[in-house]
C-alpha cells in the first residue's frame, strides 16, 4: 500500500507494510491496519488495563475522539481491543497523516494512563502473539485464541449449511423485491441514462425479498435471486422501450400494453433491433458492475465461508 517514505511517517515509523495490510507496534501497542473493500480502513489497537475494567474509561475517550476527528467513521471498544473504522483517502501518500491525526491522541492516552498490549482476544502477554487474517481483518492474537475463533467460525458454518430456505416463497419475495429495481431503472432511463445503481438496487431488494419470504438466503436462494435479476433486467429494458414507443405513438390510438406486447415487431419494423439489444447488453453489464460484490458476498454468506490464516511477519 505505502512506499518506504510514507510508511516511515506512519505512527512513529515502526509498522510494516505487507502490501495487503499494515501491522506492528507503536510505543508497545500492537496495531493492524486492514484496507476494506468499501474504501475504508479497519484499524485495531490492542490495549487493556487492570485499572480500567472492560476498558470503560478508554471507551469514553475514544468515543469522544470520534466527535472531534473527521477521519473516524466509527469506533468499537472491547475488553482488550480498540477497533476504529477510518474513512478512505483519495491518495495513498495522504494515508499516514490521515491515520496519525486520528490515532496518535489515542496512543498518547494509552501510554499516559498505563495501558498494556497483548492478545486482542484474551489480553494475555504471556504467550507468543501472532498476526492473523480473519475474514480480511487482521488481529494480533495468541495461538489458543486463534484456534477458538476458527472453531467458532467452523461451528457457525455448519449452522448456516444446515439452514434451508423455502424456495417458492423466496422466489416470490425476490420477484417482488426486484420490482423496486425495475422502478429505479425506469426512472433513471427517463433522464437518458442506464446506471449501475439500478442493478445494485435490484440485487439488494431481490436478496432481501427472498430472505423475508424464504427465511434465509442459502445457496439455491443465491442462484434463484440471480435468475430473478436476469429476468428483472430483461423486463425493465423491455418496459422502458415500450414506454418510449408508446410516448411516440399514443396519438395513433395505441395503448401502452399494445406497445409492450408488440415491442419486438415494432423495433424490427423501425430498424431499432440493434439499438434495443445494445441497451439490453449495457443494462446487463452495468447490473453486473453494480451488483457483483453483493452477489459474491451473498454466496459466501450462504456457504458460511470463512478465513483464518496466520500471517508471516
Amino acid at each position: 500500500m505505502l512506499n518506504a517514505k510514507a510508511c516511515s511517517q506512519l505512527l512513529d515509523g515502526n509498522l510494516t507494510d505487507h502490501k495487503k495490510y499494515i501491522s506492528g507496534t507503536c510505543r508497545g501497542f500492537y496495531i493492524t491496519v486492514s484496507p476494506m473493500k468499501n474504501g475504508t480502513y479497519n484499524l485495531q489497537i490492542s490495549a487493556h488495563s487492570d485499572n480500567d475494567p472492560g476498558n470503560a474509561a478508554l471507551r469514553n475517550f475514544v468515543e469522544s475522539r470520534k466527535n472531534v476527528t473527521k477521519q473516524i467513521q466509527s469506533v468499537n471498544v472491547y475488553n482488550n481491543t480498540v477497533t476504529i473504522v477510518l474513512k478512505g483517502v483519495a491518495f495513498l501518500n495522504k494515508l499516514p497523516a490521515h491515520i496519525n491525526e486520528a490515532v496518535m491522541p489515542i496512543i498518547d492516552y494509552l501510554t499516559q494512563n498505563g495501558y498494556a498490549s497483548g492478545c486482542m482476544q484474551c489480553g494475555t502477554q504471556n504467550a507468543q502473539i501472532g498476526c492473523y487474517d480473519i475474514n480480511g481483518v487482521h488481529h494480533y492474537m495468541c495461538s489458543e485464541c486463534a484456534g477458538k475463533v476458527e472453531g467458532a467460525l467452523f461451528d457457525r458454518k455448519q449452522e448456516i449449511l444446515a439452514q434451508k430456505s423455502k424456495l417458492i416463497p423466496g422466489i416470490v419475495g425476490a420477484l417482488l423485491g426486484s420490482l423496486i429495481g425495475c422502478v429505479a431503472y425506469f426512472i433513471i432511463w427517463q433522464f437518458g441514462y442506464i446506471a449501475a445503481i439500478a442493478g445494485l438496487i435490484t440485487a439488494v431488494c431481490a436478496f432481501e425479498g427472498y430472505r423475508m419470504l424464504g427465511g434465509v438466503v442459502d445457496k439455491k436462494g443465491v442462484f434463484a435471486c440471480v435468475l430473478v435479476m436476469i429476468f428483472a433486467v430483461f423486463f425493465a429494458n423491455k418496459l422502458v422501450w415500450a414506454y418510449d414507443v408508446y410516448a411516440e405513438l399514443k396519438d395513433f390510438d395505441i395503448s401502452f400494453f399494445d406497445c409492450y406486447r408488440s415491442i419486438n415487431n415494432i423495433i424490427t419494423e423501425f430498424n431499432l433491433t440493434e439499438d434495443y439489444y445494445v441497451s439490453l447488453v449495457m443494462a446487463y453489464g452495468l447490473t453486473v458492475l453494480g451488483s457483483v460484490r453483493n452477489i459474491i458476498n451473498a454466496f459466501k454468506s450462504s456457504t458460511g465461508s470463512y478465513k483464518v490464516k496466520k500471517m508471516t511477519e
